[in-house]
């Protein structure tokens, strides 16, 4: 399972950062020059706030969600959990593009900032690790790989 989250999770993720790349070794040889929009300032807060809400908001949505749907449950199939991975880390990795925004755009530098920030927030937080893939098991006990008796004596 890990494997594959992270062949999902690089699928998603190196797309944006060769396009960033590109665009930024773009700007720094003057190939092109950041545009200038009427209105800049509402545009740079609308993208920093979506930031934050893919990097942080909606993963912790999407977990309460699933939490919440599997709250009656003795265990959650292994193909459930797999969704739901790939889920967090689909929200996560949104926020890598909106750099591609803030590149093309004239922002300030401080939203400009702030949408990095997140989007090294949601890079590093929810890359499956091998810890965070079996903590996220133990949270939501995953049937795969356990006995029910195990699961018994894991919770007293």
């Amino acid at each position: 399972m890990q494997t594959r989250l992270k062949k999902y999770y690089f699928c998603l993720l190196l797309p944006s950062m060769v396009i960033i790349a590109a665009i930024l070794t773009a700007r720094a040889l003057d190939l092109i020059v950041p545009l200038r929009v009427i209105h800049g300032q509402v545009l740079a807060r609308v993208i920093f706030i979506l930031a934050i809400i893919l990097s942080v908001a909606a993963p912790v949505f999407l977990r309460t969600l699933f939490a919440y749907r599997m709250r009656l449950s003795v265990s959650t199939p292994p193909d459930a959990f797999f969704r739901f991975q790939q889920r967090l880390i689909g929200a996560a990795l949104l926020t890598p593009y909106l750099i591609l925004v803030t590149c093309l755009v004239d922002f300030p530098r401080f939203y400009h900032a702030g949408v990095i920030l997140s989007a090294l927030y949601a890079g590093y937080y929810y890359y499956p690790s091998p810890r965070r893939i079996a903590f996220d098991q133990r949270i939501f006990r995953i049937s795969h790989g356990f006995d029910n008796r195990e699961i018994q004596s894991q919770s007293r």
